[in-house]
């Protein structure tokens, strides 16, 4: 039977031995996807370098691409409420 001095100390060191483990884990994930998306993008694309996240904005879209997956959003509604909007407040306001 160990004293309590030495089970708490015993709990501190499994803490900080998990804490690290789990913090080497998110590390080598994100690493490995980063290599991922790099060598993808060297094979794909011919382009020497790691996006895993970009984003292209036009006049009336937005493209996101995650990972070299396209996702397009159309801004023609919206464009169109807010200038409904930006009208309606103008005639309150003046």
């Amino acid at each position: 039977m160990s004293s309590r001095v030495e089970r708490f100390r015993q709990r501190r060191i499994t803490r900080k031995r998990t804490l690290a483990a789990i913090l080497l884990f998110f590390i080598l994930l994100f690493i490995g996807i980063l290599t991922t998306d790099y060598g993808v993008n060297n094979l794909i694309d011919d382009d020497r370098n790691a996006a895993i996240v970009a984003v292209n904005n036009n006049d009336d879209s937005v493209e996101i691409m995650l990972m070299n997956r396209r996702i397009i959003l159309n801004k023609q509604y919206i464009n169109r409420d807010l200038k409904y909007l930006r009208d309606k407040l103008n005639e309150i306001f003046q």
